[in-house]
């Protein structure tokens, strides 16, 4: 339904730029177009109410001109569009990253409408959004990541405010549009400026931005590692490096979530079955703890980590010997000793933290343990399994019941989007393609507006 957030590019949060080269031409709004040209600026593309502030009628963020937009007054309900957007070519786009930044200013004098879809009219406010979108050479979009760029609930009025939006161009990008978006819905008054745009190549920084992380998919840079012990639970037998598929664990991307369930061996004597032979049925010999995690080294020391998430079911047997929990490690530098945190797989949300040791030597890994007897290739799914994710399971009667109490859509229902959808995560993105856009606006609209069954 959603989609998980990537380690991977939380990971290249913090970033440094390639260069600092700004890819953008006339990106302080400066050089004019003539009438006989259409107006605008040079090397910019607009529609809707787009202008220069030849008025002043604000100081502009950088040099003497900035970009005023405002809506289309396009009647009760209506959504209108504004926007001013600059398309850079990049044919070496592919697998790099890259920043846009922007800055917005809302005047106290006509300030931009707050965002609310409890309006039974449609008539929903102002959305203004900096989207960094990548395309192909026929100009069909790869990617687009994007931020709201001002929030009137939060953000000052009459000051610039700054926003930035990351990501990696997919294979196939050679084209990279800046885009500046101001969506409003209704006849809603209020302008919003623009100013000193840059897009830039960053490299990657194996540092995160902070130190709070969420369940990831596939993509990121997942580690299994297994200690198998003897059925007493405490005789430790060795413990070693396993790939996640021997684990045995299970992505799926499109849901998307993580299956963990008994670690499946297929070798039969004496040292793995109690029958010396092994085969469908046979009893498991060893314990094995089975550790799907990720480690960051130099990065998360001396402040607190924490990992939050979704435990979207855990249907493990009671009593058969099996257990799932969720873990932050602290490891000294040679593995010696460690410092954890770990609380069991229970289904709903959980969110575990861990201060930290200021040594930047020592590895710190987060992740999901799954523990219990080995079984035959076939038999794991009758121990049950435990299922993992950045978003809820089927606890909501639909796509827009995303908050408590569930089976009930309400305000909660609404906040909660609204936030998710402006800091770009799981339960904002409806269609789970990884794109936050009008596309998840309308679907939770169409979803709260039909009700629960």
């Amino acid at each position: 339904m959603k989609r998980l957030i990537a380690l991977a590019s939380l990971a290249l949060a913090t970033t440094a730029f390639a260069g600092s080269t700004n890819l953008l031409l006339n990106n302080s709004f400066e050089d004019l177009r003539g009438p006989l040209k259409g107006g605008g600026f040079q090397e910019w593309d607009f529609f809707g109410n787009i202008s220069a502030d030849e008025n002043l009628e604000i100081i502009a963020q950088d040099g003497m001109v900035s970009v005023k937009s405002f809506g289309g007054f396009g009647g009760q309900g209506v959504q209108t569009d504004t926007g001013i957007f600059q398309n850079v070519q990049v044919p070496d786009a592919a697998g790099k990253s890259f920043r846009a930044s922007v800055w917005a200013y809302s005047p106290s004098t006509d300030p931009i409408a707050p965002l609310d879809f409890s309006d039974p009219n449609g008539d929903f406010g102002h959305l203004p959004l900096l989207l960094l979108q990548f395309q192909d050479a026929n100009g069909d979009q790869t990617g687009q990541p994007e931020v709201r760029v001002f929030d009137p609930l939060v953000d000052a009025l009459d000051t610039w405010v700054e926003s930035s939006v990351e990501g990696i161009a997919p294979a196939g990008t050679t084209q990279i549009n800046f885009f500046c978006l101001l969506i409003t819905w209704g006849d809603f008054p209020g302008t919003l400026f623009w100013d000193n745009g840059t897009l830039e190549e960053v490299e990657g920084n194996p540092c995160p931005e902070d130190a709070d992380f969420e369940v990831a998919d596939s993509t990121a840079d997942w580690a299994g590692f297994m200690n198998v012990f003897e059925l007493d639970g405490t005789t430790y037998a060795f413990g070693s490096d396993w790939a996640i598929e021997d684990l045995t664990a299970t992505f799926d991307d499109g849901v998307p979530n993580v299956t963990m369930s008994a670690a499946e061996i297929d070798t039969g004597d004496a040292f793995w079955y109690q029958n010396g032979t092994g085969g469908p049925g046979a009893a498991g010999n060893k314990l094995m703890e089975a550790n799907l995690f990720q480690e960051i080294t130099g990065c998360l020391n001396g402040q607190t980590v924490t990992f939050s998430g979704h435990v979207q079911s855990n249907t493990l047997v009671e009593g058969s010997g099996y257990s799932a929990s969720i873990f932050i490690k602290d490891f000294a530098p040679d593995f010696s000793s460690v410092v954890e945190t770990r609380i069991p797989a229970t289904p709903g949300p959980f969110t575990i933290s861990l201060a930290t040791i200021d040594d930047p030597a020592r590895p710190v890994q987060f992740g999901f343990t799954m523990t219990g007897p080995n079984v035959w290739p076939g038999d794991a799914a009758a121990a049950g399994t435990v299922v993992f994710s950045s978003v809820p399971g089927n606890l909501g009667c639909n796509d827009a019941d995303i908050a408590e109490p569930y089976g009930i859509l309400d305000l909660s229902d609404i906040s909660g989007f609204i936030t998710a959808f402006t800091a770009q995560t799981a339960d904002g993105d409806i269609n789970n393609d990884g794109i936050w856009d009008l596309t998840d606006i309308t679907l939770f609209i169409n979803a709260f507006t039909g009700g629960c069954p």
